[in-house]
């Protein structure tokens, strides 16, 4: 069996392309840079949402409610080469995407501010959101009655 690989011309550009990809997305104002993946889960009558945000700093996290949407947002700010100040080390490749991101997620609408609640721990934010699914009401038994009808004359 025989593998085959894809060769990329561009491969060894890497930093190079991130670098014109920023200055594209900075000179021209495209929408994110990066969406974290997000799962989704039902607790109960609850919806948890699980936001993967590592590198972010809760103070730079943003979740709100607005006309049935509910938005996560942020920064993650680029980790540079020299952060250290060691002037030896030098970007080879750059994968971990950088820059503003947004996760937007409809609501019933039933679901007041109220009923969010957000938690950040360990590079994850756990958004829960209260009573997504309602109870079913109980049946009302509606009592059947019955009419009785004069006699009937015979002839």
């Amino acid at each position: 069996m025989s593998t085959m690989m894809r060769m990329n011309p561009w491969a060894g550009f890497g930093a190079v392309d991130a670098d014109f990809e920023n200055m594209v997305r900075k000179a021209f104002g495209t929408q994110t840079a990066w969406v974290p993946p997000a799962d989704i889960e039902r607790d109960g009558n609850d919806a948890l949402i699980t936001l993967e945000i590592p590198g972010v700093p809760p103070e730079d996290v943003n979740v709100e409610v607005k006309d049935r949407h509910l938005t996560v947002s942020g920064v993650r700010e680029q980790r540079g080469a020299n952060d250290n100040d060691d002037e030896q080390v030098s970007v080879i490749r750059r994968e971990i995407r950088h820059g503003e991101f947004a996760r937007s997620f409809r609501l019933p609408a039933h679901i007041a501010p109220e009923n969010v609640s957000a938690n950040y721990r360990n590079g994850l934010l756990e958004v829960r959101v209260s009573g997504v699914r309602q109870p079913e009401p109980e049946p009302a038994r509606i009592p059947v009655t019955t009419t009785v009808q004069g006699d009937i004359e015979n002839d």
